[in-house]
């Protein structure tokens, strides 16, 4: 039951035409996942009517607890630039879905026992939906999105994060 429905939806929406904008411009919160929460700053640049490129510039902070309690043990801090091609579908009138896979580096800085620094390599995609308001002439859109990363040099293991977006449309 569960493919036939997949199936459904998939054709609907192969069918179904998209509107996505020239440029778009806002926030991402909270999708650090496995490296912390934080703000990011977003851009999305339109191709087409069906495909866009998200980037994504991240501050998050995080407290690694080693089993002894949350806020102690190390305290990262996280920058991330993230980017990510999406692949866009209409489900119905403004209300809009969308997948692509991406890439992201994570820069860190370790401030407990180590003071180390490093970077994570990351690949992996994103799958989200999205209301664009523009139909009743606001020039916004909210989203709601899951971004899995593997990753790869000093961390070899996998990172996710799910967000909240706004953002401002510019065509």
């Amino acid at each position: 039951m569960k493919n036939l429905l997949l199936a459904i939806l998939v054709l609907f929406s192969l069918g179904a035409e998209a509107q996505v904008h020239k440029h778009a411009i806002g926030i991402r919160g909270g999708g650090g996942g496995f490296y912390g929460y934080g703000p990011e700053v977003s851009y999305q640049l339109g191709f087409s009517d069906r495909n866009r490129l998200e980037l994504d510039l991240g501050w998050y902070r995080r407290n690694w607890n080693n089993g002894i309690g949350w806020g102690s043990g190390n305290i990262y801090s996280v920058t991330a630039l993230s980017g990510v091609y999406h692949w866009h579908w209409n489900i119905t009138e403004g209300f809009n879905w969308y997948v692509g896979p991406g890439a992201q580096a994570i820069f860190y800085d370790e401030r407990y026992d180590n003071d180390e620094d490093g970077i994570y390599i990351g690949i992996g995609g994103q799958i989200g939906i999205e209301y664009d308001f523009s139909q009743h002439d606001v020039p916004l859109h909210i989203g709601l999105d899951y971004r899995p990363m593997f990753l790869f040099t000093w961390y070899n293991g996998f990172g996710h994060g799910t967000a909240f977006s706004l953002r401002y449309l510019i065509d």
